[in-house]
C-alpha cells in the first residue's frame, strides 16, 4: 500500500565572502538515534552535521537557493535535509582535510566533533560551460525498478557519473561511469546512461540486504570536465573535491540529482 508522501522544500539563503583564508575550524553535530535506523546511519548523520557546523564557521556560505523535493517520509526528513544542505555548502567551498575527528553516541543521540580545513575554489564556473541532466521518470522510485541517466552538454566534454549514499558510503563517492560496459566518456550535445541494455546492463533501484527502513535517499553526481578527469573505483570526498580545484573551476561543472528509493 502506498504512503502519503510530502515534499519538503528547502530554501537556502545565505551569504558567501568572496575571500575568505582557509583555516582549521572545529565543527560538531548531534543526531537523535531512532528505531527505524543503524547505529551506523546514526553515526554517519552526526558527522555529516559537523561538517556542515565547520563550514558555517568558516563563512562558507553562498547567497543561493535550494530546492529538494525527494524528503518525504517524516522519519527522514531531517536527515535528508541536512544532506541537501552539506551538499549546498560544497557548491562553494570544499573540505580539504580533516583531523581529530571522534564519533560517539548515547542511549539517544550520536555525536560527532572534528577540525576541518575549509576552502574556497581557487576560480569560478566558465558561464559558457553547460551541462544539464535528470534520472528517466520519477525522482521516487520503487526498488526493482530500472532508470536511465539523460542529459546535455554545449560542447565537448568527458563525462563520469558518481553515486553516493551518506548512510551506506559515508563520505566515498563511488564512480559508476564509465564502467566494464561502456567505457566512452567523450560527450558531445545528448547523452543517455546506459546507453544500452546489453547483458543486463541497467540501473537498478535496490537497498542492501536487511534494510530495515521504508524509504533511503541516494545520490548521483554526474561531473562534465573539459580535459580527462582521471578515476578511481571509489574517492573520499575530501579528495575528489581537491582534485576538482586543482583542475580549475572553469574546466568542470558537477550536477547533483537526489532520488528516493521506496520498499515495496
Amino acid at each position: 500500500m502506498f504512503r502519503q508522501f510530502n515534499s519538503l522544500w528547502i530554501a537556502l539563503f545565505l551569504v558567501f565572502p568572496s575571500h575568505v583564508k582557509a583555516e582549521w575550524q572545529f565543527g560538531s553535530g548531534v543526531y537523535p538515534l531512532q528505531d527505524n535506523q543503524t547505529l551506523s546511519t546514526c553515526k554517519s548523520t552526526a558527522l555529516q552535521a559537523a561538517k556542515m557546523d565547520a563550514f558555517s564557521k568558516a563563512g562558507r556560505e553562498t547567497l543561493s537557493s535550494k530546492t529538494v523535493e525527494i524528503c518525504f517520509d517524516t522519519n527522514q526528513v531531517a536527515n535528508c535535509e541536512l544532506h541537501s544542505q552539506t551538499l549546498n555548502y560544497y557548491d562553494g567551498a570544499y573540505i580539504a582535510k580533516t583531523r581529530n575527528v571522534k564519533v560517539t553516541n548515547t542511549a539517544t543521540n550520536c555525536m560527532a566533533s572534528l577540525e576541518a580545513d575549509v576552502r574556497a575554489y581557487k576560480s569560478q564556473h566558465d558561464p559558457n560551460f553547460i551541462l544539464e541532466g535528470r534520472i528517466s521518470g520519477s525522482r521516487v522510485k520503487r526498488v526493482g525498478e530500472t532508470f536511465t541517466i539523460v542529459g546535455e552538454v554545449n560542447k565537448q566534454a568527458y563525462l563520469s557519473i558518481f553515486y553516493w549514499s551518506p548512510n551506506v558510503k559515508g563520505d566515498s563517492y563511488e564512480n559508476i561511469f564509465p564502467n566494464k560496459h561502456e567505457g566512452k566518456s567523450l560527450i558531445s550535445g545528448t547523452f543517455a546512461v546506459p546507453s544500452h541494455k546489453k547483458d543486463g546492463y541497467e540501473f537498478l533501484a535496490q537497498m542492501l540486504p536487511g534494510e530495515s527502513r521504508k524509504a533511503i535517499n541516494e545520490w548521483l553526481f554526474l561531473l562534465a570536465t573539459k580535459t580527462d578527469f582521471k578515476l578511481i573505483k571509489s574517492e573520499s570526498a575530501e579528495s575528489f573535491y581537491k582534485r576538482l580545484d586543482e583542475l580549475g573551476r572553469e574546466n568542470w561543472r558537477l550536477l547533483q540529482i537526489g532520488y528516493t528509493i521506496l520498499k515495496n
